[in-house]
């Protein structure tokens, strides 16, 4: 319920917004019960997928790469929280070429507060409406039972 979030919300987004139709998990659970490890995998209707790795038991570790058809975009650590000293660059790669895109780096928790200050305050859309955040917890919800389960857990659409 934590840092797997993420995970998902930037999955469904690499894919263009495309939404899950089944997953496949495998998790490692403390004492507590809470998954303290945690890998995961979502399955989309045109035959892409996007695998996750998380958890409080692991070194941390915070990458985003996606692997295309012609090459590859990666976000490396710390692609999640890039406080204000810490760079945060884009690296696009096709075969030896490597183009690095320089992103400015910034506390991502005060820019939520903010969001969610001004949407309050002025009435300022919140960067992801609800049905967003509903749909990164139905895949949420679709690997945590896999886990539990082993099984493939279908997504109704």
């Amino acid at each position: 319920w934590d840092v797997g979030g993420y995970c998902v919300h930037a999955a469904r987004h690499a894919l263009l917004g495309a939404e899950p139709v089944a997953a496949q998990a495998a998790a490692r659970y403390g004492p507590s019960g809470i998954d303290e490890q945690f890998t995961g995998l979502l399955e989309f209707s045109d035959g892409r997928t996007a695998q996750i790795a998380c958890g409080f038991r692991m070194a941390e570790q915070q990458r985003i790469t996606i692997v295309g058809a012609s090459g590859v975009l990666e976000i490396p650590h710390p692609a999640f929280t890039a406080w204000h000293g810490d760079p945060a660059p884009i690296l696009l790669r096709h075969g030896a070429d490597v183009e690095t895109l320089a992103c400015s780096s910034a506390d991502p928790y005060e820019l939520m507060a903010a969001a969610f200050s001004d949407a309050i305050r002025d009435g300022t859309p919140v960067p992801y409406p609800l049905a967003e955040t509903r749909a990164t917890l139905r895949a949420v919800l679709a690997l945590g039972q896999a886990a539990r389960t082993g099984a493939r857990v279908m997504l109704d659409g």
